[in-house]
């Protein structure tokens, strides 16, 4: 958080992963100020904007499935390659996740592809 005038200013990071949705992330910058702050009846304002704000948010585009494999499959020996089962069983050990099914997996890899 840092101090604006009068107020606060907050960016948070929202990320949405589900079977039935698609992933999706997003930043929102939220500030809220009053008129006077040393005034306790000052009217207190609140303002919301989406953002890309942040170092990494368009830096990276790929979803969180995505990085995930990608992750995996960068500690892979040259060469050495997985199955989608292999990389699933290694998904789910690693602990930044649920674990995933291969449909999921696929499409990541063709994403990535």
């Amino acid at each position: 958080m840092k101090d604006v005038p009068h107020g606060s200013e907050v960016t948070l990071k929202w990320e949405f992963t589900g079977s039935e949705i698609p992933e999706t992330e997003f930043r929102i910058v939220r500030r809220v100020w009053a008129d006077n702050p040393e005034d306790l009846e000052s009217p207190l304002h609140y303002a919301v904007e989406v953002t890309d704000e942040g170092s990494d948010f368009k830096a990276d585009v790929r979803t969180k499935t995505q990085r995930r494999v990608l992750d995996l499959l960068s500690g892979t020996a040259p060469g050495k390659g997985l199955t989608v089962r292999q990389i699933g069983d290694a998904l789910a050990g690693d602990g930044r996740g649920p674990a995933l099914k291969e449909t999921t997996i696929r499409d990541a890899l063709k994403a990535l592809r």
